[in-house]
């Protein structure tokens, strides 16, 4: 709450008991810190106090203690809650689309291709726009057309390679439009269809799949170079679906080829 006083502290590691002094209501603080000469840090000593004042020592040792939970402790979703509030205040939006942490981490889809859509999301993948940002000069040029600059949003939508394999993976569904419907990647998985035949675990995953398979393409073409087809892209999504849906009823009675040839 106070970095400041926390930078000028001498002591950055004590525990509570180490800057308080005396007993019961008699307790004083002593800050450890270096002189405060300037009005804002007077001020930022002033309304760490006036929180401080509420709080009596007790007898017992120092613990963390989160204030979200009932029990008092930290949970990573009770944090994601928080940072959805507060970016729902600021930004006026519903907080799972804002940070769509649901979109992720609540999807039957293994760990490591959940945490690359979230970088894919939050446009941390290492695109060559994005490698650029880091300082790095090198020629953009998206390697599966040819034809634009790669950034995460022409790589997965905006792509010709990847409107076909969209396109036919969505075909007699409906019809995939990459813009301006889809201005952001995150868009792609908050507007996905829904559909409730024999195929619904499958296409629930379908779009998570097809960015994962999207970026082994390009990742193998750029480091192994294999040339790829629209066709051997759905081949190997196809293929993907079919290992992360293995534990569902659904799959038990179905076989592969029926997921290729459908």
């Amino acid at each position: 709450m106070f970095p400041d006083l926390y930078t000028m502290s001498r002591s950055k590691f004590g525990l509570v008991k180490d800057f308080m002094i005396g007993e019961g209501n008699m307790t004083s603080r002593n800050l450890h810190t270096q002189a405060v000469n300037n009005d804002w840090e007077v001020d930022n000593v002033i309304q760490m106090f006036v929180v401080l004042q509420i709080y009596q020592r007790g007898d017992g040792d120092d613990q963390w203690s989160w204030a979200r939970e009932k029990n008092n402790a930290f949970t990573v979703s009770s944090l994601y809650a928080k940072i959805g509030e507060e970016n729902n205040l600021e930004a006026g939006e519903i907080a799972p689309q804002h940070f769509p942490y649901k979109l992720v981490w609540k999807k039957v889809v293994p760990s490591k291709n959940r945490f690359f859509i979230w970088c894919a999301i939050l446009n941390q993948i290492l695109t060559i726009d994005n490698i650029e940002r880091r300082g790095m000069s090198i020629p953009n040029s998206c390697v599966m057309c040819g034809t634009e600059e790669e950034t995460i949003m022409h790589l997965f939508m905006h792509c010709n390679m990847t409107k076909q394999v969209w396109n036919a993976l969505t075909a007699g569904i409906f019809t995939f439009n990459s813009s301006p419907t889809f201005l952001e990647l995150k868009d792609v998985l908050l507007l996905w269809a829904t559909v409730t035949n024999f195929g619904r675990r499958v296409w629930e995953v379908m779009s998570y799949a097809t960015l994962c398979c999207l970026w082994r393409a390009r990742n193998d073409l750029i480091f192994h170079n294999k040339s790829t087809t629209v066709g051997k892209i759905i081949i190997a999504l196809k293929a993907c679906i079919w290992f992360w849906v293995s534990n569902t009823l659904e799959r038990s009675s179905r076989r592969f080829e029926e997921l290729i040839t459908n």
